[in-house]
């Protein structure tokens, strides 16, 4: 559940910071198309780490 909220938090995201074109309309298609893959990827990544923060940071023995 949590990486559908973050899957729709970058659709959502991407729909408010188009409307601010000063932003994105320099960038041309391409690389608006690399910016919102690589924001789905880091919060996917941080929604993950989130959810595993107890077995990555306790040692094993």
């Amino acid at each position: 559940m949590a990486r559908s909220y973050a899957v729709t938090f970058t659709f959502v995201s991407s729909r408010v910071l188009n409307l601010w074109p000063r932003y994105w309309s320099h960038l041309g298609d391409t690389l608006s198309a690399v910016g919102v893959i690589a924001f789905t990827l880091v919060s996917l990544l941080v929604v993950d780490i989130g959810l595993n923060w107890r077995e990555l940071t306790t040692r094993r023995a």
